[in-house]
């Protein structure tokens, strides 16, 4: 059983500790600087102390700061002129285009406080456009005092959603509640409150900065780092959605800008695996050592915030281990181990139960074929299995074994578990979906299995030990993902990309001009080597070199009409590579990453490439 909160006995408070949390999104979405007509800052402004529903643009304020900041970023020839009440300041212009015509197309003309909202492009800027936006809506509705209190009001239920929307944005921990609205006896409408945990500058108003300056207790900066778990609640069985991305450590955002990773669900499952079935031993390996130290990480993270569990595996070895080479979790005579793959030396020797490939498609398949798949080449419980075996062989031979007795063995089958994002269809995560795919589909038809096998089918082979588990972005339960984030990367990202991404699809190729397809086939790698005198040439393009070898630049500098182009060559003694280049036309990129050997044939004549030069 998993706890995840506990009283805190002996506090005035007596109240709950929550034991789970998840880190605050602090590598911040840079999205690209928007071409904005209005800078954010005024925008803000607007949207908060802003009169938009008349033709004449006006904000209310008596800080000398916020006046003066819209009049200096307002857009050439236009200028902020105060009011006879000096509250109002209208926004006037030199120019023939009124200011009202530009907020049009922005789209925030004629909005009232019940139904403003941030425009796309405005939510969705770089770190500098958005902290500017923030700052306008915070100087004007936003508020502070001496003990860490920071808020914004709003009556808008959308300027609410958009506002938690660019502070989470920001890495800033935020909620929001409605509260009633009274004033003398009188109710208005309901008001939106958002509280913001941060030490980002949310004011650029001076005197709401002062009330900044304070001592935060080191409960409230946990606020600051991490988002807590409060309630788990069972919803019931399903499928997972594996999801990987190319970020240094692999996590992704969902919605709200929560922090999570499909590692999260190995761990859960490698501790449950390991509390449930005594003697279960896993390896889990990944492309790199960092890779597969994130599950450890996860597990370790359940180890610490989980008294029960420690409890009950609570011997002197129970627990995680970090050695140089490897990471180790104990429970009782269970454990886990996560270990780099390099190229397959160091865990030569490893036995598992269950093997964990994750990030596969990094994975070499040859290194994993001889050496990964062969951790879990022994079985379970092998004495108990071969008696097992034995027992039944006899049983056989004296005629007193039936298919009852077969149904009712049970026995403990190893388990390999290859994990990650779709790849490319020509790649070879594609072609183990294919392989497993072609055996669930033949239902154990001997023909289609040796057509498969090319061959006979092992006595022992089962088709129904193999499954797949591939589920897209639209059959993930609604609220799982962003779908503004989704939408977005449909519409901007090559159509490849987000099917291999969202849909859970093999690609066939990329959609750029040099195919994905065709700079694959110009490198040199394990399934497609150059043999030169019996020695295995193996390369990649590269973008930095190697001071142990020459390097030969030829360079196009382009003319009025031509097309800029760069190629390098590496030279090793017997043979020289290009692993690199950069072109335009279409006919260079036949010669992108090769090997050149001997005479290098052209469409003019046969030329010898002179590796000393």
């Amino acid at each position: 059983m998993l706890d995840f909160k506990r009283h805190r006995k002996g506090t005035k408070s007596n109240g709950i500790e929550y034991l789970y949390a998840l880190p605050i999104n602090k590598s911040l979405i840079e999205e690209n600087s928007n071409d904005l007509p209005v800078h954010p800052y005024v925008i803000g402004v607007l949207l908060g102390d802003g009169c938009l529903t008349q033709n004449r643009i006006s904000f209310s304020s008596t800080d000398p700061h916020i006046i003066n900041k819209v009049n200096s970023l307002l857009p050439t020839g236009y200028c902020v002129s105060t009011q006879a009440d000096g509250i109002t300041h209208g926004i006037n212009t030199t120019t023939n285009i009124p200011f009202y015509k530009i907020l049009e197309k922005i789209g925030i003309h004629k909005l009232n406080s019940h139904n403003k909202y941030i425009p796309s492009n405005y939510l969705y800027g770089s770190y500098d456009q958005k902290i500017g936006l923030l700052q306008g809506l915070m100087d004007t509705d936003g508020y502070s005092n001496g003990e860490s209190v920071i808020e914004y009001y709003t009556v808008s239920s959308l300027l609410n959603a958009n506002v938690l929307d660019l502070a989470r944005s920001l890495g800033i921990h935020c909620k929001s509640t409605k509260k009633k609205s009274m004033f003398r006896g009188r109710k208005y409408a309901d008001c939106y409150r958002i509280s913001m945990y941060t030490n980002e500058v949310v004011f650029s108003l001076p005197r709401k900065l002062e009330y900044l300056k304070h001592t935060i207790s080191k409960q409230g900066q946990s606020k600051y780092d991490k988002v807590f778990i409060t309630n788990i609640e069972y919803v019931g069985k399903g499928s997972g959605y594996c999801i990987m991305v190319d970020n240094h450590d692999s996590t992704y955002i969902t919605k709200d800008y929560i922090v999570t990773h499909n590692s999260f669900l190995m761990a859960l499952y490698c501790t449950l695996r390991c509390m449930l079935v005594p003697g279960t031993k896993i390896v889990v390996v990944g492309a790199a050592f960092r890779q597969s130290k994130i599950i450890f990480e996860y597990m370790e993270t359940l180890w610490r915030n989980s008294p029960i569990l420690r409890s009950i595996f609570s011997g002197n070895d129970d627990g995680p281990r970090r050695d140089v080479d490897r990471c180790t979790m104990r429970l009782g005579e269970s454990w886990t181990i996560a270990v780099p793959m390099g190229d397959g030396s160091k865990i030569r020797g490893l036995r598992a139960h269950i093997i964990i490939a994750d990030e596969f498609a990094s994975i070499s398949p040859d290194i994993y074929e001889t050496v990964v798949s062969g951790f879990a080449a022994v079985s379970a419980n092998p004495i108990q299995n071969v008696k097992e075996e034995a027992k039944r062989k006899a049983m056989r031979e004296a005629g007193i074994w039936n298919d009852e007795l077969e149904s009712l063995q049970i026995k403990k089958n190893n388990q390999a578990i290859i994990a990650g994002t779709a790849d490319y269809s020509f790649k070879h995560f594609a072609n183990y979906w294919r392989r497993y795919k072609a055996i669930i589909d033949s239902k154990g038809d001997k023909h289609k299995l040796e057509e498969l096998f090319k061959g006979e089918v092992p006595e022992s082979f089962n088709w129904r030990d193999y499954s797949i588990i591939r589920i897209p972005y639209e059959l993930i339960p609604k609220g799982f993902m962003d779908d503004k984030q989704v939408s977005r990367a449909k519409a901007t990202i090559h159509t490849g990309i987000y099917n291999m991404e969202y849909a859970a699809c093999f690609t066939e190729d990329s959609d750029g001009f040099f195919r994905r397809s065709l700079i694959e086939s110009c490198v040199a790698n394990e399934s497609t080597p150059i043999i030169i005198n019996d020695q295995k040439i193996l390369f990649d393009p590269v973008t930095r070199g190697n001071s142990s070898f020459q390097y030969v630049y030829g360079i196009d500098p382009a003319s009025e009409k031509d097309n800029f182009s760069i190629v390098i060559l590496e030279v090793h003694p017997n043979h020289s590579r290009i692993v690199y280049c950069l072109f335009v036309l279409f006919c260079f990129v036949l010669f992108c990453c090769v090997c050149l050997y001997r005479d290098w044939e052209t469409d003019r004549k046969s030329t010898r490439l002179n590796s000393s030069h």
